[in-house]
């Protein structure tokens, strides 16, 4: 079937970036928590959910209506075989018009990456680093990807680089890669530089701390996390939400800071709906040590 041809350069990877360089923000994270807003609205507001949309749709809809509704699993895995080949063949089409082309190359990745085919992907990128070096977008996702497979040193380099193009850019990908290597010296110094270029960099921060079992380090940041996500204008509901609560709980516990954790969970308790699963497991770890009951 034919494909209305899209202008690739709207689709995320460029557009968007594009965007939110041009305004002031240095990442989609920096303009939800400005603006309030969610990926949603961003998408209509500027014309680019439908953008985003209509391929999928033109690709999917008249096979997947002919399928019965019985199908089988390996039917319906046939059918997206055959949506992932045209749209391969589509980016293809573009790329022989232009083999240099940046927003086809970099849409080719992140088809390689959504499609789990990591080798590709690493190698798209390598391209877009190798033709367009002042791309630093390409460097950290291919920093993303050499970390995932577990190759730290060429991750780590990929997000260097990035970084000196970019300042900051990739720096939360970096910090997390040092303190994964137990570089704690390096991601100490790299933290202290990003608390005051973001004013909701300790969010980040302390969560990447809180991952790597960094608890005492991570704590204060948790803290001022919970302070200021309890505000109203980040409370749909204006109330405290357990998914802010259990990170927080964690680190005290984890610091042996049991009288605070008796406090946060009987805050927990009551303000958690009752089918709220989050804390499910922080309570029962809790109730085991007997610190709650």
């Amino acid at each position: 079937m034919a494909i209305t041809p899209l202008d690739l350069s709207q689709l995320p990877g460029s557009g968007i970036e594009g965007f939110l360089e041009r305004n002031g923000y240095r990442n989609l994270r920096d303009y939800f928590l400005r603006t309030g807003k969610g990926l949603d609205q961003f998408l209509k507001e500027h014309g680019l959910k439908d953008v985003i949309n209509k391929l999928e749709r033109d690709i999917a809809s008249e096979a997947l209506s002919n399928l019965p509704l019985q199908s089988s699993q390996k039917e319906i895995l046939d059918e997206r075989n055959k949506h992932q080949k045209r749209i391969l063949d589509y980016i293809k089409e573009k790329l022989r018009e232009n083999e240099d082309d940046l927003s086809s190359l970099s849409w080719l990745a992140e088809f390689y990456e959504h499609t789990d085919n990591t080798k590709k992907a690493k190698s798209i990128y390598n391209r877009i680093s190798t033709l367009y070096p002042g791309n630093a977008r390409a460097l950290v996702q291919l920093g993303r990807l050499y970390k995932e497979e577990g190759e730290l040193e060429k991750a780590e380099q990929s997000l260097r680089i990035a970084g000196r193009i970019e300042p900051h850019r990739g720096a939360y990908d970096l910090l997390e890669l040092y303190l994964i290597q137990g570089k704690h010296h390096e991601a100490d110094s790299l933290a202290k530089q990003l608390l005051p270029t973001d004013h909701f960099a300790f969010i980040h921060i302390g969560q990447t701390y809180f991952n790597a079992a960094r608890y005492e380090t991570a704590l204060p940041l948790l803290e001022r996390t919970f302070e200021e996500m309890s505000k109203p204008q980040y409370q749909s509901d204006h109330s405290t939400q357990s998914s802010d609560l259990r990170p927080l709980i964690i680190a005290h516990y984890e610091c042996e800071n049991n009288t605070t954790v008796k406090k946060l969970m009987k805050k927990a308790r009551q303000s958690s709906r009752k089918e709220d699963m989050v804390l499910v497991d922080v309570m029962n770890l809790l109730d085991k040590v007997s610190l709650v009951r």
